[in-house]
Parts: structure tokens; C-alpha cells; sequence
């Protein structure tokens, strides 16, 4: 690193001259630096001007090397050796993170909150929330009367997020099992061939579960409304993170298990362009928004897929056997699901409490989110903490911090010196050790700040966009980083002397906080102390 050294006698009849006019030779006598303002010996430029001659020219015949001004003006002189190395790399390699350190919480990965649970405590064992929350409403809770929306619970939620500092992402439903009705009464009124369902094993005289004519016109013209006033109120909110595409289905999952078809009244289960139409009205709301697709029928997700690069896809499986039947429904279409998560969010929940095995649903979960490229799990829809077993709790936590990215800033690379209003380059090396890209836009952004007040006085952004920076291991566990280079200028009225660099990643769009990284040196702002600098 490059270090100021006090001023030394010079073994020439010169020595007092230099010492009197704060001559500062540096390491191997590779540069001679003169602050010609803080002379007292002489007085004016050119008394200063000979003083400097005579301290070069013996200083030269001693070393016996040519010597060249580098940097001069009123007040500074900087004097370079034919043997000196100004572009000399001083390289800073912060410490990574391990995986048994504590999660680094990052937005749109690892675990999110789910309809307000958290079961891996907080702060007990995660160091602080997730930065997403999730939660599904019923078309019902949406529109109590024909025409009348009432979002407030929405609001309320994603109003809660912002406060924060987090996101809220939902789901619409139109049928909930074991649940009554989902759906406005008047359009319970206006579907002649809706119907109640008993499940096997319930009263069937007491059936609990509505089931709506997925086919009837009204229906599907009251579904258009809906989503056209939720996308006028909630496209491009920023405190939205996604959306799942809902309405259909079981759970709004998009699918119709365990119900039989043709229903009682003869109602046929929703066809392939109905639900291609509740796709398009989704897409046609929410232009600026994350939009998720279920994964239960295979077509429609790849219809889905086909429309839009952005929209993502989910799974409500996760740890059980069926999460692998997505890759069998449709082989042809198995490519496209396949790769999406290089270029959107694969976002999963575990499967129902009542069907999972402990510890083996969380050791299947890791598999799982490993193979398909899993950005984030819920972290809900599980027993209880307390109730969980010491294998199914680690494996629950090892779960969490496998999905999604995992950025490491292995090394920073800048010149020996930073010369103001003269180009110079930093070097960067990369790594994401984890099983996604990030989604959403983020800005590296490197600093000097002062060493006195550590106050910013100068900053600017990589080329480097982190969305480009899928997993670098290998399939033999190697490491296989990225390497990015950027091209800075200081400003001239920058003064010389040590400055600390430091390095922050930041949202785009402001409201997100700065992402974490995997290494050590995060502030509690933010941002990341890399070394100490010189200016000149």
C-alpha cells in the first residue's frame, strides 16, 4: 500500500534544503513529493523553483537515475524516478462469509414472511425479517358489493412492508377449500351451474366449499374488472414485489384436484382459452409489475412463459415428491420452465404441514432448490419451531440460505497512486456461490471518503449489472468468478492525500436498502470499508 513517509535527510549537501521544504520521499525513493507551499526557507515561485532544481539534480546524480515531473502547480510537486511504478496495483480482498455464519437477509431471496408468519425466529435465529412479505386474499374480502372495491387490507399490509423498508406480494382467490364462499354473493346469484362441494370424509349435507362456474360469462367479465382496478392501483407500486397470477384453482393454484368433473350442475372445469384470457388480463394490468404463474397445469405456465421474459413462475410443493412432477407434465415445454430462473424468480412454499415428514421435507427442500434454482421459500406453512426436530430445524435453516443469490466481493484492484483528473482503472472480482442471479436492479457504487469525518467527496457508479451475474460454481464445486473492469476520473479540485474506498450496492429505484453482500466490512449503513487509498 502506498504510504506517506516522513521527511529523511538526503545525504547531499542539499539535506537541510529538502527537509526545510517538506520534501517526502516515498518507498525505494520512487517519488519525491514537494508541498513548495509549506517552504520557509525561501520566498516566491522562483526561489522554491531553483530549490527544487538543485534537490532533484543531486538527489538524481545519487541514485543515478532520470527523473521526471509528473504533477506540478502552485502548491504541489510531484517528481517521478525512471525506476518507479505508478500504475503498481494495490489489491484489498475483504473476508467472505461462511455458511455457518449468521443468513445474510437479502430482498427477493432466501426466506420470506408468510401470510405473517416467520417460523425460523426472528432474532433468535435470523438476524433480522425478510425484506418480502406475502399474503392472499379472497375475491370476496376485494369486493363486497358489485362494483365496490375495498383494497384496504392490502393497503394495509403493503403500507406495514413500506414502513419497514420492505415489499408485499399477494395473491388473488376465488376458491379456498373447506372455506365457504370466495367469490361475491352476486355472483354466486349470477352462476346458475356453481355449486357446493363436500369433500370425501366431510358432511355431505353440510357442504363447505363453493365452487364457481370457472366458464360462466359473467364470471369471467367480473374477473376482468377486478384485476383492471387492482392493476390501476397497484401496477408499478413500488411497494409491491410480485404478484402471483390467481383467480383460478384450488387456493387460486390452478388446479382442480379432488374435484370431480362435470360438477353436479354440470359445470365443466375452466377451458385451456379462459385461462389463457386470465393470464392476458393479468399482463394487460400489471405492464410494470413481477408477475408470478402457478405451475400446476403445465400449458398455461408455458403460455404464460412465452408472453413475457420477466414473469416468474411458482410452486406450492416444496420438500414433497410432487414438486418433481413439473418437469414430466410437458417434456417439450420442460426447457423454457427449466432455464427461466436465469432470467426471473422460481418462488416456492412447502407443502401442506399435514403432508410432510421430519426432517426429510427440509432435506428434500435443499435438493430441490439447489436443482431448480429456487429464489425464495416460505418461511410458514410449517409446524411449529418448537415442534420441529434439531435435523428438520438446520435443514429448515440450510434451506433458507441456499436460496437465491449469494454475492461475494472477492478482491478490488486499484492503482498504486490516484491521480486526479488523469483516468485510472479498478479492477473487480466476483462471485455468486448461490443458485440465482438478483432480479431487480441494483447499482455498485464505489466511494472515497475522508479519513477525519468520513464524509463522501467522491463517488461513481460500475458498469457491472449484478443481473448478469448468475451462480459462478461449477459443477465440481469450483469457483469461477467475473471479472469487471471500470474506468474512473477524480475531479482536479479533489486535494491529495489518504482516502478511505469504500463500496455500496444500491437499489435503483431508492427504496430498497443497500444489498448485503457475503463478505465482512458492512457498515451499518450499507456500505463496505475496502482500504485505504492515495490521491495526488
Amino acid at each position: 500500500m502506498f504510504r506517506p513517509y516522513k521527511p529523511i535527510f538526503i545525504p547531499t549537501v542539499c539535506g537541510a534544503a529538502a527537509w526545510r521544504t517538506n520534501v517526502k520521499i516515498e518507498p525505494l525513493l520512487d517519488y519525491i513529493y514537494c508541498d513548495t507551499m509549506k517552504s520557509r526557507w525561501y520566498t516566491g515561485r522562483a526561489g522554491k523553483f531553483i530549490l527544487i532544481v538543485i534537490i532533484l539534480t543531486a538527489i538524481g546524480i545519487y541514485l543515478s537515475q532520470q527523473i521526471r515531473i509528473i504533477h506540478i502547480d502552485n502548491r504541489l510537486l510531484l517528481i517521478q524516478f525512471s525506476k518507479a511504478r505508478p500504475e503498481l496495483p494495490v489489491t484489498f480482498t475483504p473476508m467472505k462469509l461462511s455458511m455457518s455464519q449468521p443468513e445474510v437477509v437479502n430482498p427477493l431471496r432466501g426466506l420470506y414472511e408468510w401470510r405473517g408468519h416467520e417460523i425460523v425466529p426472528v432474532p433468535e435465529v435470523l438476524p433480522q425479517s425478510a425484506y418480502d412479505t406475502y399474503q392472499r386474499y379472497t375475491w370476496r374480502q376485494l369486493e363486497p358489493a358489485p362494483g365496490a372495491y375495498d383494497f384496504s387490507s392490502i393497503e394495509a399490509d403493503a403500507d406495514q412492508a413500506a414502513a419497514e423498508g420492505r415489499k408485499h406480494a399477494f395473491r388473488v382467490r376465488a376458491l379456498v377449500a373447506r372455506n365457504g364462499v370466495s367469490v361475491p354473493d352476486y355472483l354466486v346469484e349470477q352462476m346458475p351451474l356453481g355449486w357446493w362441494h363436500a369433500f370425501e370424509g366431510d358432511d355431505e349435507d353440510e357442504p363447505d366449499t363453493y365452487v364457481p362456474d370457472w366458464n360462466d360469462p359473467d364470471f369471467i367479465e367480473a374477473a376482468d374488472r377486478l384485476i383492471k382496478a387492482l392493476g390501476a392501483r397497484y401496477n408499478g407500486d413500488p411497494r409491491i414485489a410480485w404478484i402471483d397470477i390467481g383467480i383460478y384453482g384450488n387456493w387460486g393454484e390452478w388446479h382442480m384436484d379432488t374435484f370431480p368433473y362435470p360438477g353436479p350442475t354440470d359445470a365443466d372445469d375452466m377451458t385451456g382459452s379462459n385461462r389463457r384470457r386470465l393470464i392476458d388480463m393479468h399482463m394487460a394490468a400489471f405492464p410494470d409489475s413481477r408477475l408470478i404463474a402457478m405451475s400446476s397445469d403445465a400449458d398455461s405456465l408455458l403460455y404464460a412463459l412465452q408472453q413475457s421474459p420477466d414473469i416468474g413462475w411458482r410452486r406450492d410443493s416444496l420438500g414433497h415428491v410432487h414438486f418433481e412432477s413439473i418437469r414430466l407434465r410437458d417434456p417439450e415445454a420442460w426447457p423454457m420452465i427449466r432455464d427461466r430462473w436465469q432470467i426471473a424468480p422460481v418462488i416456492t412454499e412447502f407443502i401442506a404441514p399435514d403432508r410432510q415428514s421430519d426432517p426429510a421435507t427440509f432435506q428434500r427442500a435443499i435438493d430441490q432448490i439447489r436443482h431448480y434454482h429456487v429464489s425464495l421459500v416460505s418461511n410458514g406453512n410449517t409446524s411449529a419451531w418448537r415442534e420441529l426436530s434439531e435435523s428438520g430445524r438446520s435443514a429448515f435453516i440450510i434451506a433458507g440460505k441456499t436460496a437465491g443469490y449469494r454475492l461475494v466481493l472477492n478482491q478490488i484492484t486499484v492503482p498504486f497512486m490516484l491521480m486526479v483528473n488523469q483516468p485510472w482503472n479498478l479492477s473487480a472480482s466476483w462471485s455468486n456461490v448461490g443458485v440465482s442471479p438478483v432480479y431487480e436492479e441494483w447499482e455498485i457504487v464505489y466511494q472515497l471518503r475522508t479519513r477525519a469525518t468520513y464524509s463522501v467527496v467522491w463517488e461513481d457508479r460500475s458498469t457491472l449489472d449484478l443481473q448478469t451475474l448468475t451462480p459462478t460454481i461449477a459443477a465440481d464445486g469450483t469457483d469461477i468468478p467475473v471479472r469487471s473492469q471500470d474506468t474512473f476520473q477524480l475531479p482536479a479540485t479533489l486535494p491529495p492525500g489518504d482516502y478511505t474506498l469504500t463500496m455500496v450496492v444500491r437499489d435503483a429505484t431508492g427504496y430498497r436498502q443497500p444489498l448485503a453482500l457475503a463478505i465482512e466490512g458492512r457498515s451499518e449503513d450499507g456500505f463496505y470499508h475496502l482500504g485505504t487509498v492515495k490521491v495526488y
